[in-house]
């Protein structure tokens, strides 16, 4: 049976049984991109939840601490840059790889300079995105 779908409001917590090499958190709000995420991930042996909206991800950012969080940098709302430097305030040892639909060299150094970890281009290169995540929650 597939874990329902997290509320807008709330992240989802998507794991499987056996303990996880790292902890995850995927921040986007477009669903078919989420699962993608998601189950790849999952696939790997992350724990993996899931957040549909800023304020959602920041609320499990302050329970959960995840290791990691894939960040879309166009929300709904409160847009991927802001809930960035919110987490850097708020929880500095959570890692954050920014993904963006966006070919703008500027937009992702600006990111790294905030304190993201990487920055990704959607569609994704997936070779690179494993290589980035596996070095941030090693990293961590």
């Amino acid at each position: 049976m597939k874990p329902p779908s997290p509320r807008s409001d709330d992240c989802g917590a998507n794991r499987e049984g056996e303990p996880a090499i790292g902890t995850i958190l995927v921040v986007v709000d477009e669903p078919e991109c989420r699962t993608v995420l998601t189950e790849r991930l999952r696939a790997q042996g992350y724990g993996v939840m899931e957040a549909v909206t800023a304020e959602a991800a920041l609320a499990c950012v302050r329970r959960d601490r995840p290791d990691l969080m894939l960040l879309d940098i166009a929300l709904p709302g409160m847009n991927g840059l802001e809930v960035l430097r919110r987490v850097r305030r708020d929880a500095p040892t959570v890692r954050i790889i920014m993904m963006t639909g966006l070919d703008d060299e500027a937009l992702a150094r600006s990111t790294l300079q905030m304190g993201a970890v990487d920055s990704v281009r959607v569609p994704f290169d997936f070779e690179y995105l494993d290589r980035a995540v596996r070095a941030a929650v090693v990293a961590h």
